[in-house]
C-alpha cells in the first residue's frame, strides 16, 4: 500500500499538514482557538524558543495542562526543521515573536549533533518501519479469502 506525501517544504519549514496538526494540538491543550496562539507559534518556519518558554506559556495559560504542554513543546522542540533553525542560529524569540538573545555556539553544536545522529539512523528507522509493514498481512485479503 502507498500513501500519498506532501512534497519536503525548503530546509527549515514545517510541512503543513504536520503544521496545522500541531496547532490544533496546541490550540486545545491551551484552551483557545487556533488564531489565539502565541505568536512564535504561528510560522511553518520555527524559531529558536526562549529559553524557559514552558513556564511563559504556564504563565499566559494558567489552565492549561501542564504535562500535555510539555510533550507538546518537547515534539516541537524535537522536530527536524526547529532543529536545523537552532543550528542556523539566530535569535531566539518570545511568546510574542520579539527576539531575544542568540543561540549560544554549544546550542548550535547540540542541534547539529542531534540532526547528524537522527541522519544516522534514519536507514535502520526506514527498514523497521518496511519490515514491519511488509510482515502485516493483508486484511482485505483475508476477508475476502475468509
Amino acid at each position: 500500500m502507498t500513501t500519498k506525501t506532501e512534497p519536503r517544504p525548503p530546509r527549515g519549514e514545517l510541512v503543513p499538514t504536520w503544521y496545522a496538526a500541531r496547532m490544533q494540538e496546541l490550540a486545545s491543550i491551551l484552551g483557545v482557538s487556533p488564531l489565539e496562539v502565541p505568536p512564535v507559534f504561528q510560522s511553518i518556519r520555527p524559531r529558536p524558543l526562549a529559553i524557559g518558554i514552558s513556564e511563559a506559556l504556564r504563565e499566559r495559560f494558567p489552565a492549561a495542562d501542564a504535562k500535555a504542554l510539555g510533550r507538546w513543546l518537547a515534539r516541537w522542540c524535537t522536530s527536524w526543521q526547529y532543529l536545523e533553525n537552532v543550528a542556523d542560529g539566530g535569535k531566539r524569540v518570545d511568546l510574542d515573536g520579539n527576539d531575544l538573545d542568540e543561540v549560544t555556539p554549544s546550542q548550535r553544536d547540540h542541534a547539529s549533533h542531534q540532526l547528524s545522529e537522527r541522519r544516522k539512523a534514519a536507514p535502520a528507522r526506514k527498514a523497521a518501519v518496511s519490515t514491519a509493514t511488509d510482515a502485516q498481512p493483508n486484511a482485505i485479503g483475508r476477508a475476502a479469502s475468509g
